[in-house]
């Protein structure tokens, strides 16, 4: 397992094990992808309800799925958000997939408009990349 995974887990999080078939004793651990949830509904509404916030791209990584079946690519996205109204800022991550235009303009430090329900780990987080 990467640290840089590790950095971000908690206790009660979930792993996702694969076997080497040529050498059964091998297996490799790696963070569990989430399902993703109904996607741009979900965002949009994020968008349009939520609170504001300013966040930091930390790091940004393409995954191996495709969980819309867009050509957008899916992207892991690790991202200090900052609120106005919140006294200290907070990291999440978000799966996601990212509009194909937006893909070349978002890099390590690029700043980005999201908005959010709750203080949490990226469940309701939402990029506004129209913004970008």
């Amino acid at each position: 397992m990467r640290s840089q995974d590790l950095a971000w887990m908690q206790p009660g999080d979930e792993v996702d094990c694969r076997v080497d078939p040529g050498h059964r004793e091998r297996v490799a651990l790696f963070v569990a992808e989430p399902v993703a949830r109904s996607g741009s509904r979900a965002a949009a509404k994020i968008l349009r309800d939520g609170r504001r916030a300013e966040a930091t791209v930390l790091a940004i990584t393409p995954t191996a799925c495709d969980f819309a079946g867009r050509g957008d690519p899916v992207m892991r996205l690790d991202l200090e958000m900052r609120a106005f109204d919140v006294p200290k800022s907070w990291r999440v991550r978000l799966i996601q997939p990212v509009p194909l235009a937006a893909v070349g303009r978002i890099a390590l430090g690029t700043r980005v408009t999201a908005a959010f329900f709750a203080i949490d780990r990226g469940e309701s987080v939402a990029i506004d990349f129209a913004a970008i």
